[in-house]
């Protein structure tokens, strides 16, 4: 046991460079709202507000009290109500899943490795679902480990496909997604979907589908990323294809908005030019891949407790592992920008935002990873 000294620093304040605008322009697309928002954020009385990020403590595999845990790597995480940290590693010879309190100070790991009940292979993540429960997923297997926030294994909870869960909500339903291919093998399809409690009555509501590099002559990369998230009321997909636009679906898969956005491409960088080439040098097919010039329109979507829809761009903050997120109200006004430390160049991003804190893994430049946290805060705007 240790305690990590709190870094009381202010490192995130949100940009509040406005428009002159102060009224929200919307349109009608097919029966459709779309709330259309420009490069500035809309200037107007109800949304003069201002979110400021405080870093307060730091979980970080390159200290050595840290590794003495066992904790090395971080693939993701979860918070429980009392704002207590999960956070899984991805490889693991004993445990997986390591448990820190909220001040950051260690208390266990459970979840072993192995073919038995409630052990796992591989860790791929770790859900909180209330009632004191955790929810731990081999990516290789149909089923979920269910423990208690102490680390008692309570059961297996199986699947009866490869479908996952993003998402349950309080009324029982799930946003889950699935993978399959097309018949000629030559796409990979994504799907999204909703369905009933038991993975019953499973409704599609979008798919996405990338090539099958073994299959076709050529692939374009990086890919037009898409992105999904959701609230506890609404579940939101980006198609980078589209441009920068979310759809807005209800719990039932209904599609009722879409956030429209202007946005300056941003080029790929020269590191990621090379980063790309380098993770596939040993590619038999690597003469398939032609770079594109820009960067897909977002890169990752999450929301608060209040509502508010963040949507990670590609653009950098002033540090390597900063990434600028657009901020929307519920109601997709676009209201500002902040700079959120995450990982380096497209890596999984693993953001969550409860109870007035941000938790976000970044590797950092050493190649460690972290697991940063702060408080957000909230203030007003002077709109003069």
């Amino acid at each position: 046991m240790f305690k990590i000294i709190p870094l009381i620093s202010i490192v995130m304040i949100l940009i509040t460079c406005s428009s002159n605008q102060d009224t929200v322009e919307r349109i009608m697309e097919n029966g459709v709202e779309v709330v259309i928002n420009h490069l500035e954020p809309y200037k107007t009385e109800d949304l003069a507000s201002t979110l400021t990020l405080e870093q307060e403590m730091v979980i970080d595999t390159e200290k050595d009290k840290i590794a003495e845990t066992g904790l090395v790597d971080m693939e993701t995480f979860a918070v429980d109500d009392e704002e207590n940290i999960y956070i899984i590693r991805r490889t693991s010879n004993e445990n997986f899943v390591y448990k820190f309190d909220n001040k950051g100070r260690y208390v266990k790991s459970f979840v072993r490795r192995g073919q038995g009940p409630g052990e796992i292979e591989w860790g791929g993540s770790v859900r909180y679902v209330g009632d004191n429960k955790l929810k731990i997923k081999d990516p290789g297997r149909t089923k979920y480990s269910v423990y208690t926030t102490e680390g008692e294994f309570l059961e297996e909870e199986l699947l009866k496909t490869h479908i996952s869960i993003l998402k349950e909500f309080s009324n029982g339903k799930l946003f889950v997604f699935w993978q399959d291919n097309s018949p000629n093998m030559d796409k990979h399809i994504n799907h999204l979907g909703v369905a009933d409690f038991g993975l019953e009555n499973i409704q599609e509501i979008y798919t996405y589908s990338f090539p099958n590099v073994m299959v076709v002559e050529k692939v374009y990369a990086p890919g037009n990323f898409w992105i999904e998230g959701a609230s506890e009321s609404q579940i939101y997909i980006g198609d980078g294809k589209l441009g920068y636009e979310i759809m807005v679906f209800d719990l039932e898969g209904n599609l009722v908005r879409k956030i429209r956005k202007d946005h300056d491409p941003v080029e790929l960088t020269e590191e990621y030019k090379s980063n790309f080439f380098e993770r596939r040098k040993n590619s038999p097919v690597l003469d398939k891949y032609e770079l594109r010039k820009h960067f897909p329109p977002f890169q990752y979507l999450f929301t608060d407790e209040e509502g508010r829809i963040f949507v990670m761009t590609y653009e950098k903050g002033q540090s390597a592992n900063e990434w600028v997120s657009d901020i929307f109200t519920v109601e997709g006004v676009f209201v500002g920008r902040i700079p959120i430390k995450s990982r380096i160049e497209s890596r999984q991003i693993a953001i969550e935002a409860k109870h007035n804190r941000l938790y976000s893994i970044c590797e950092k430049e050493s190649g460690y990873k972290e697991l940063v946290v702060y408080s957000m805060k909230l203030g007003r705007r002077d709109l003069d």
